[in-house]
């Protein structure tokens, strides 16, 4: 963006030096652009994460939520206390057409609760869709 605003002022400059332009005033009037810039930058970056936590039983659908980069993190809590071995599927769509993205799945047993994933779906509004095996209470965190 500043390259950009550079190579504008240069081409104005080289432009208006015959018709009698006040070089200095642009020089004046361009770091002064480029202090906006850099502000509105900084602000850029200091955005807050956009993120959703989520908790529930057995199967069932979150609210959506938004994500503002890719990759963003998926990570799965449970207390399942099922010696046996079972799933949990974590499917992925678009708020607005419910349209299928994707989904991860995570195997638990006994001494298994946990699981973290990076998601390289694009930035958007979803929500998830949660399949278990049972009817097994979790925590789903998404951040970006």
């Amino acid at each position: 963006m500043k390259t950009l605003l550079l190579v504008l002022v240069l081409c104005v400059a080289l432009v208006s030096t015959a018709a009698g332009f006040d070089y200095d005033r642009l020089v004046q009037q361009v770091e002064e652009l480029t202090k906006r810039i850099e502000v509105l930058e900084s602000r850029y970056m200091e955005q807050p994460k956009v993120s959703g936590m989520f908790t529930g039983q057995g199967n069932s659908c979150t609210m959506p939520f938004t994500v503002a980069r890719s990759p963003w993190t998926l990570e799965l809590e449970t207390n399942s206390t099922k010696l046996a071995r079972t799933g949990i599927g974590i499917n992925i769509y678009t708020a607005n057409t419910s349209t299928h993205m994707g989904g991860v799945g995570f195997d638990l047993c006994e001494n298994v609760t946990y699981g973290k994933t990076a998601v390289y779906i694009k930035p958007g509004r979803y929500y998830l869709k949660i399949d278990t095996g049972y009817y097994i209470q979790w925590a789903i965190d998404v951040e970006d």
